[in-house]
């Protein structure tokens, strides 16, 4: 298990690196993170590890397929949070892919709300981006202490 979350924790911060000097993910670092990941659910113990590394891949596809048709994130970004799925498994891939996105449009509209103080108003209507990175980064550092919070209230939130 710890060594499931020192590989997603050294994708990510790879990632955000790259994303942040090119603003782009590149296909080795996916690469490499999908070779790691399926030899650690390979020797890991449980007799679904296989069918779990090919489900955690395939939901963030199936589920951000679309918003890449329309612009709204980069290829490479889904990528990664495929890798990351493949990693950490079908169970808590769904759950880790929809925080991502809650954050990264907390991280939108923080950034449209900065752009109104600073005065950019001019420049409301051209197209913006954001770093999906770095709502990864922030998602994998809540995750686990949401995830703690729940299960320190027996099963419920307080």
């Amino acid at each position: 298990m710890i060594y499931k979350m020192l590989l997603v924790y050294a994708l990510i911060s790879a990632a955000v690196i790259m994303d942040y000097k090119y603003f782009k993910i590149p296909n080795s670092l996916n690469l490499w993170g999908f070779i790691s990941a399926i030899f650690l659910n390979l020797f890991s113990p449980g007799p679904y590890n296989l069918y779990s590394v090919v489900i955690g891949l395939m939901i963030p596809f199936v589920l951000l397929y679309p918003v890449f048709m329309i612009g709204g994130i980069g290829a490479g970004d889904i990528k990664l949070l495929c890798v990351i799925g493949a990693v950490i498994g079908m169970k808590s891939c769904m759950k880790f892919t929809v925080s991502c996105f809650i954050i990264a449009g907390i991280i939108g509209i923080l950034k449209l709300i900065l752009m109104e103080i600073r005065g950019e108003k001019n420049k409301r209507y051209t197209m913006h981006k954001i770093h999906f990175s770095y709502a990864i980064v922030v998602a994998s550092i809540l995750e686990p202490i949401i995830n703690n919070l729940y299960h320190a209230s027996e099963g419920g939130f307080f």
